[in-house]
């Protein structure tokens, strides 16, 4: 059975239920009662949906910072915490800042120590978008508290065609027979199809022929589904928690960034309060763009904030639009409308929730 994912018949809702996060260390550290349950998400046939899943797995880590690099942080507990590999073929593991400057800052471990983590820096983007953990006005500190997760994979999540983990989609000998999987990332040129090749039993991303079942889906990542014809629709039901910090994403300078919005609930353009980096026009020509998957088009709809706060559609700017709901579980496109660097790169929303600290 995957780790993340269930496949049941029916329908079900979101169910929510207290389950506290695991503390380690010499000196328990603080953390949320951190609401948990599932969720699901459907994939009907011969349409493309645009999806992010909402929940993580329960951290298997919390505590806090005792030192940073800038790409490393380290902890100075009695007993040394990390005594296996946390950055293992299959199986990722990512950190989140619970706070400080980049509180909601998620990076992949990509290798570590008994006390040290070391980071992906660049937010699985290219390698000079790098933002180090002791950039100006946006470090890192000791003190800062954090917490490790699990993270999912192509056959974590849409399955590997064995009886232990069966696949959620449609497989087939190529791509035009199967159903397809994109992993969007910062521009349309630098996201990836995959497709199950039925023939040699793995994932592959089209053009190559190597297994690339271990392919890591990061956190809140945008996935689009495109499903063939004639196919059943598949449902996805996701087993986590919900986001514990506020929503960071890193945005690109002129560019699109994909995601989602980081929570298991429905969240209004009039919720996100994006802050100071997000650049507010009464034109949607020279506004950052929030683009919203519409199901029935199969498209995006393309969202922009005026200098009052209100939101409106490029294509409709007479209505307002601040209590358009974004569903749970849509993925997003950002299209990020001026030059942005160093703390600026990170776009951060309010949360739609509070939770209880024990």
């Amino acid at each position: 059975m995957n780790k993340k994912i269930l496949y049941l018949i029916g329908m079900i809702a979101l169910v929510l239920s207290p389950a506290p996060a695991l503390a380690h260390g010499s000196t328990p550290t603080s953390v949320a009662t951190v609401p948990s349950g599932v969720m699901q998400l459907n994939l009907p046939a011969g349409k493309t949906t645009c999806l992010s899943l909402p929940l993580t797995p329960a951290p298997v880590f919390t505590g806090v910072v005792s030192g940073v690099t800038a790409t490393t942080i380290s902890v100075s507990t009695t007993t040394a915490p990390f005594t296996s590999s946390l950055a293992q073929a299959g199986a990722p593991y990512f950190v989140e800042f619970l706070s400080g400057n980049e509180s909601g800052r998620i990076m992949l471990i990509t290798s570590n120590t008994t006390r040290s983590l070391t980071l992906d820096t660049t937010d699985n983007q290219a390698s000079w978008m790098n933002v180090s953990l002791t950039t100006a006005g946006y470090n890192v500190k000791a003190g800062d508290a954090f917490e490790i997760f699990a993270g999912d994979t192509l056959a974590t999540v849409f399955g590997a065609g064995t009886s232990s983990n069966p696949l959620l989609l449609k497989g087939g000998t190529s791509a035009s027979t199967a159903d397809q999987v994109t992993l969007n990332r910062a521009t349309c040129l630098t996201n990836a199809t995959y497709f199950f090749n039925s023939y040699a039993g793995y994932w592959e991303q089209t053009g190559s022929s190597t297994n690339a079942n271990n392919t890591v889906i990061y956190p809140y990542q945008a996935i689009s589904v495109a499903r063939v014809s004639g196919s059943s629709t598949a449902s996805m039901f996701l087993l986590g928690q919900v986001e514990v910090a506020k929503a960071t994403s890193k945005m690109i300078s002129h560019s699109w960034t994909y995601g989602g919005t980081h929570y298991a609930v429905g969240v209004t353009l009039s919720q996100l309060n994006l802050g100071t980096h997000w650049s507010k026009s009464n034109n949607g020509n020279t506004a950052d763009l929030m683009c919203v998957w519409n199901p029935t088009k199969g498209a995006f709809d393309n969202y922009y904030e005026d200098t009052s706060s209100n939101w409106h559609l490029v294509s409709n700017p007479s209505a307002n639009q601040n209590n358009f709901v974004i569903p749970a579980g849509d993925g997003l496109c950002i299209g990020k409308y001026g030059v942005a660097t160093g703390a600026e790169d990170f776009l951060s929303s309010a949360m739609p929730y509070t939770t209880s600290v024990e």
